[in-house]
C-alpha cells in the first residue's frame, strides 16, 4: 500500500482614492479610504475517503502479533511474536505502521505508509523492512473484497521474482488475521505465513 502538497497564491488588490478639493475657506479633509476587497481564502482541506475511513477504523491502534511462517526459499518454518503500532498520517489521509518482532529466524523491523488512491480506486503504499534487499519497495495495491482486504505486490528477492498476495481476514474490533501467499518465479501461489493481530488494549483486559 503511497501525498500531494498544493500551493495556493492569494492576490491582493489595492484601491486608492484622491481627496476632493474644498473651497479655500475650509481646510481640506483627508479622503476616506475605500473598503479593501476580502482576501481570498485557502481551499477546503481534503477529507479522507469512505474507503480510507473504513480501513482506518479497522487498523488504527496498538497490536500484539503472533507469527507463523511456512518453509520457503531455503528457510525453515518459523514462529515469532511482535508488536505493531498503526496511526493516522498527516491530515488523517494515510496510515503509518511500525512493526517489530522476534522469531526463530531472528529480529525483524518494518515501516510502511498506506493511502487511498482515488484514481486507481485502490489502496497504495510503500513498505520498508530489514529483509527487503533495496530497503524499501512498493506496498502493491489493495481493495476490499466483501469484508476482506486483499492486496497483491511484485518484487525481486535474492534473484527471484516474487509475487505476493496479502489478505486481511476475520476482521473484528479487537483482532484480525493477516494471511500471506507467495509465488516464486511464476510458480503456483503457496501459503507462506499467517500473522494474528490482537489489539493490545483488549489483551491487557484479559
Amino acid at each position: 500500500m503511497r501525498g500531494i502538497l498544493a500551493l495556493c497564491a492569494v492576490a491582493l488588490i489595492t484601491v486608492s482614492a484622491m481627496a476632493q478639493e474644498k473651497p479655500a475657506a475650509k481646510a481640506a479633509k483627508p479622503a476616506t479610504p475605500k473598503a479593501q476587497p476580502a482576501m481570498g481564502g485557502m481551499p477546503p482541506m481534503p477529507k479522507p475517503s469512505p474507503e480510507f475511513q473504513k480501513l482506518a477504523k479497522v487498523l488504527v491502534g496498538t497490536w500484539n502479533t503472533a507469527e507463523k511462517f511456512e518453509p520457503m526459499m531455503g528457510m525453515p518454518a518459523a514462529e515469532g511474536r511482535g508488536k505493531a503500532v498503526i496511526t493516522r498520517g498527516p491530515g488523517g489521509m494515510s496510515l503509518i505502521e511500525t512493526y517489530n518482532s522476534a522469531s526463530t529466524m531472528g529480529k525483524f523491523s518494518g515501516h510502511g505508509v498506506f493511502w487511498w488512491d482515488d484514481k486507481a480506486k485502490s489502496f497504495a503504499g510503500v513498505w520498508c523492512d530489514t529483509m527487503t534487499p533495496h530497503g524499501c519497495d512498493s506496498g502493491g495495491t489493495s481493495k476490499f473484497e466483501g469484508d476482506d482486504l486483499v492486496g497483491t505486490m511484485e518484487m525481486e528477492m535474492y534473484g527471484k521474482k516474487m509475487k505476493m498476495k496479502n489478505m486481511y481476514t476475520n476482521i473484528k474490533p479487537d483482532s484480525f488475521t493477516f494471511n500471506m501467499e507467495t509465488s516464486e518465479d511464476g510458480g503456483p501461489m503457496q501459503k507462506s505465513g499467517t500473522i494474528e493481530y490482537t489489539r493490545a488494549e483488549a489483551a491487557e483486559k484479559k
